[in-house]
């Protein structure tokens, strides 16, 4: 499954919402490697909304907890929102919801990576 993605870029953020059901392995690969070509270019802070997702397996999970530190390793910030119900549970599950900045909602998230780029 190619993973499909709306990509745009903020002044001081990038805003990566993923237009797919799933966030399953193939898509996973994707949405990695994707963040890593704009980390290459100099983006280190990004908003994933992951609305659109209903559901992830462990790749999917993996590909968000790749996310976190990519930001972390290069100064930036990761704010993740939109979560669904099962990702919601599965990111708990991994405990990653302690790592993670999460916001329910597009605004709350532009709000809190805001919040985090002045601190």
């Amino acid at each position: 499954m190619i993973m499909n993605l709306d990509i745009t870029e903020k002044s001081n953020y990038t805003y990566v919402k993923i237009l797919n059901k799933d966030l399953l392995i193939n898509a996973s690969t994707h949405l990695t490697s994707e963040l890593v070509i704009l980390n290459a270019k100099g983006q280190s802070n990004f908003i994933l909304d992951l609305s659109d997702c209903d559901t992830c397996d462990t790749e999917g999970i993996s590909a968000i907890s790749d996310a976190h530190y990519l930001c972390k390793t290069s100064n930036g910030f990761l704010v993740v929102t939109g979560l669904q119900e099962e990702v919601e549970h599965k990111i708990s599950l991994a405990q990653l919801d302690k790592q993670l900045h999460i916001a329910y909602r597009t605004q709350m998230a532009e709000k809190k990576m805001l919040s985090l780029l002045e601190e």
